[in-house]
């Protein structure tokens, strides 16, 4: 093998090296995934043993993973306490919210302009998803229901920076989620809402998908005001 040989082949793992997330990242993602779905609780203790179980990682990665997510104000840490959920005010809750409307609004068009037959048929899946939960009830699914959508959403966006703050945007509103899904009426209503989104994006109307959206997540900022 020649001299070039070698250099490209080793440029090539260092590249392959640079895009394999670290422990540490690995663990904030699946801290940050576990918050979101509702597993660990507001104001919840994290206990480092229990969490290092639970999601497989190391006391190291974990610590890292904490120390990211105070920064993105998801958890705050204390001395001799250790790592507790951050739980958000009223302000901030609405805040992210706010945020939220305008970063997945902007996915949802690139949605409505990108989506395949296919990506129209699993967001369709999504939405009947959402209704066998809610005919149970069971808020649970609703909830689960309701983040895949948006995740779907996201990802047929295939826009990188709109998926990061998305991912984050959401672990960050999980808290709000699960209170607003116990006022009444609200997860009705949410289906009949994401039901607007999905049918703009199987038209292909972005403007339409964009005003859904951002009037879903409206929707969820006036009943966080009721519930919180």
């Amino acid at each position: 093998m020649s001299m070039k040989s070698l250099t490209i082949s080793s440029k090539c793992c260092q590249a392959a090296a640079m895009l394999e997330p670290t422990a540490g990242e690995i663990a904030c993602q699946r801290l940050r995934e576990a918050l979101r779905s509702g597993r660990y609780v507001p104001q919840q203790r994290l206990i480092e043993p229990d969490v290092m179980a639970e999601l497989d990682v190391t006391r190291l990665a974990l610590r890292e993973a904490f120390a990211r997510l105070e920064h993105e104000g998801l958890v705050q840490r204390q001395a001799n306490r250790g790592a507790t959920v951050r739980l958000l005010s009223l302000d901030e809750a609405t805040e992210v919210l706010e945020i939220r409307s305008v970063v997945e609004g902007l996915g949802a068009r690139h949605a409505a302009a990108l989506a395949t037959d296919d990506d129209i048929a699993a967001l369709w899946q999504s939405i009947e998803r959402f209704e066998s939960a809610l005919a149970e009830p069971d808020i649970a699914a609703c909830n689960t229901a309701q983040a895949a959508l948006h995740n779907l959403v996201t990802d047929i966006s295939a826009r990188p920076t709109v998926a990061r703050l998305t991912d984050m945007l959401s672990a960050q509103s999980a808290q709000t989620r699960m209170t607003t899904a116990r006022v009444s009426g609200r997860l009705r209503q949410s289906l009949e809402e994401h039901r607007a989104i999905v049918e703009a994006i199987a038209g292909r109307d972005q403007d339409a998908a964009e005003a859904e959206m951002r009037r879903h997540i409206n929707g969820v900022i006036e009943a966080a005001t009721e519930s919180m």
